[in-house]
């Protein structure tokens, strides 16, 4: 698919400036990661104070490894002759993070300085063309306004080739329920994709998409649909 899920964009920290350390063992079947970063918004160098976000991952995946990062290549364009397969899960936890939202009795709530727990489990599976990932999301904002605020999302995608290494038809599902966060409901967002390759790989493809998305809330629906269409090529 050309852009992320709706789910992913709604409960994804951007990119941070900190330190990582990360491995595979036991021949490349199991990757970790473990992480400090700064907790501020991406582009801010600045900390400002002692408080930072803390990341731990662990991902399980066929001997081997699962391929060229976990998440970077989701399409099987290779037609992998065996299964490959990862599962993997995350926490991270943010005692800075930034908040704005609206809650459902249409108070505004706006904070800088806000605990967040972030949860998150996922899998891909690839075999001859076809592919599968998925991830879900559980997210907690810590004492807002005397109670803590959670929300929750998911998406599942997958896709095949029909004419092999070349063309591909692929659909995803994605849902976000905000709780008692915002008085918005719930999001949700079904795409189609076409994508076709020029060669073997990433670098050279084009790509179309058909994006649903429907808003709910309360005494009424919003739905929008979007048409996408991408040329890449890398190098």
């Amino acid at each position: 698919m050309i852009d992320r899920s709706l789910a992913q964009d709604e409960f994804n920290m951007n990119r941070q400036i900190g330190a990582q350390i990360s491995g595979k063992t036991h021949n490349k079947q199991l990757e970790y990661y473990l992480g400090m970063f700064n907790g501020n918004n991406r582009n801010e160098s600045a900390n400002g104070d002692t408080r930072h976000m803390y990341i731990a991952r662990l991902s399980w995946s066929n001997p081997g490894g699962y391929g060229k990062g976990i998440g970077e290549q989701e399409a099987d364009v290779a037609w992998s002759e065996k299964p490959l397969y990862h599962v993997s899960a995350a926490i991270s936890f943010d005692d800075a993070s930034d908040l704005e939202f609206t809650l459902r009795d249409g108070n505004r709530v706006s904070s800088d300085d806000v605990d967040r727990t972030h949860l998150v489990g996922e899998y891909g599976f690839k075999y001859k063309g076809f592919s599968s990932n998925a991830e879900v999301y559980w997210s907690k904002a810590h004492d807002i306004g005397g109670k803590d605020i959670a929300n929750s999302g998911f998406f599942v995608q997958g896709g095949y080739f029909i004419i092999p290494h070349r063309f591909e038809v692929a659909g995803r599902y994605s849902y976000v329920d905000y709780d008692e966060q915002l008085k918005d409901d719930a999001l949700q967002e079904v795409a189609l994709g076409l994508n076709w390759y020029f060669e073997r790989h990433h670098n050279n493809k084009l790509q179309f998409n058909y994006v649903n998305v429907d808003e709910r809330i309360p005494g009424a629906d919003v739905n929008d649909k979007f048409y996408r269409m991408q040329y890449q090529i890398a190098f």
